[in-house]
């Protein structure tokens, strides 16, 4: 699958997502993103890397717009876009998934 067939799947679940892209890789930016953090689900932006990324040694990576209040360890910033992300230690998630997979793999260092 293209890229952009991945995005439109994951587009189906998350219909305000857009596709992004920085040096010709794909990134998935979802605003308002809900994340089930402990007892509280909290809104925050998230940005889907379902592809290994220069700034980030894992195969996939969750970055988010600030660190939950429950959930993640080891949490590290990066910027990218212009704008200071925040990510977990959480490097199990192979980019052979397909992308809401990868999403849905990610959310697992949360629950």
């Amino acid at each position: 699958m293209t890229p952009q067939d991945q995005f439109e799947q994951l587009r189906q679940i998350y219909p305000s997502a857009e596709f992004w892209t920085e040096g010709g890789q794909p990134f998935v930016y979802l605003p308002g993103f809900r994340l089930k953090s402990g007892r509280k689900t909290v809104a925050l932006d998230a940005l889907l890397c379902p592809q290994r990324h220069a700034s980030a040694s894992y195969p996939t990576r969750l970055f988010l717009s600030d660190q939950p209040p429950h959930g993640g360890q080891n949490w590290n910033s990066f910027q990218l876009f212009g704008r200071s992300w925040r990510a977990c230690s959480w490097d199990k998630v192979p980019d052979t998934l397909g992308w809401p997979n990868i999403l849905a793999s990610h959310l697992r260092a949360f629950a």
